[in-house]
């Protein structure tokens, strides 16, 4: 509007002048400082408009930038506050997988457990419903004799009663005996018994009899002492005597446990007297072998 009215009084002003011109124009030409006059209020009426024209895209560009400045500055003052809550939201991260890790290590533990549980219910229903074979042994029917391979000793007959305490039969029984000499630098009873045993029990035997619950049975083994071996125990020693020991094992299944289950025993060999002492053995004696010969103990009795 206040372009249109500028336009409007300079052609009402140029029009007295154009008048005038047009007048004087046959004598003479227009000065030239009304013509400069003229082109400097058409220059600032240009000006003046050109002006008019570009102050709204100033006012738009501070309006703009204005804007711009004011969300800057709202986001510098959420910075601090973005940071405690990006922080926060790490560290509750971070428990959050601590917190799932101890979860999943005490499933584990408590699978374990229950893992655990269940082998020892069943150990112990196997263990209540297997069987459980006891032994008591003596030894008896001494007497001299030769092998088929010409050496001369003593015989004896190691009998055993074999009781199953357990709840199921024990099958495929089969028992085994033996009988050494101790001397110093031999091994003690219980490493011989364990070595006899565990070659007793890696061994290919065919199936035997039975032993039902409750029952008891008499199961015998013939060892054999050579005289050489009784000669070399009491060599270099001032007192005659010899330390024989006898040991062995019965093996047998159960339905409830794998494998071959056994009953190992080890006993001394002596002397029993009239009165129920013991004394040691002395084969220099003529009459050793005349005297009641026994087992005694305390002897070893392992069952698994």
């Amino acid at each position: 509007m206040r372009s249109a009215l500028q336009i409007v009084c300079c052609i009402l002003l140029l029009f007295p002048m154009m008048a005038i011109g047009a007048q004087a124009a046959p004598t003479s030409q227009t000065p030239p400082s009304k013509l400069s006059a003229l082109k400097e209020g058409i220059k600032h009426i240009a000006l003046a408009q050109e002006a008019e024209r570009k102050q709204p895209d100033a006012e738009k560009a501070d309006y703009y930038a204005s804007r711009a400045l004011a969300a800057q500055e709202a986001m510098a003052a959420w910075v601090t506050p973005s940071f405690f809550v990006s922080l926060t939201g790490v560290i509750v991260s971070v428990i959050g997988l601590f917190a799932i890790l101890y979860s999943l290590h005490l499933n584990r533990r408590a699978t374990n457990a229950a893992q655990d549980a269940v082998l020892v219910a069943r150990d112990a229903n196997a263990a209540q419903s297997r069987a459980w074979v006891s032994l008591t042994c003596n030894i008896n029917s001494l007497k001299r004799g030769r092998t088929h391979a010409g050496i001369n000793g003593i015989y004896f007959n190691v009998s055993c009663t074999a009781k199953n305490h357990g709840n199921s039969p024990a099958t495929s029984v089969i028992f085994h005996a033996e009988i050494a000499l101790l001397s110093p630098q031999s091994s003690s009873r219980f490493d011989r018994m364990s070595e006899y045993s565990n070659g007793i029990r890696a061994r290919a035997d065919h199936d035997a009899e039975a032993i039902f619950p409750g029952v008891a049975i008499q199961v015998n083994h013939q060892v054999f002492l050579p005289d050489a071996d009784i000669k070399a125990s009491m060599l270099g020693k001032d007192f005659k005597m010899i330390q024989p020991i006898i040991y062995g094992c019965l093996n047998y299944k159960s339905p409830h446990v794998e494998g071959i289950r056994q009953t190992r025993f080890s006993y001394d060999v002596c002397s029993i007297n009239e009165d129920g002492s013991v004394e040691v053995l002395m084969p220099d004696k003529p009459d050793w072998l005349d005297k009641r010969i026994g087992l005694v103990g305390p002897g070893i009795i392992v069952a698994d």
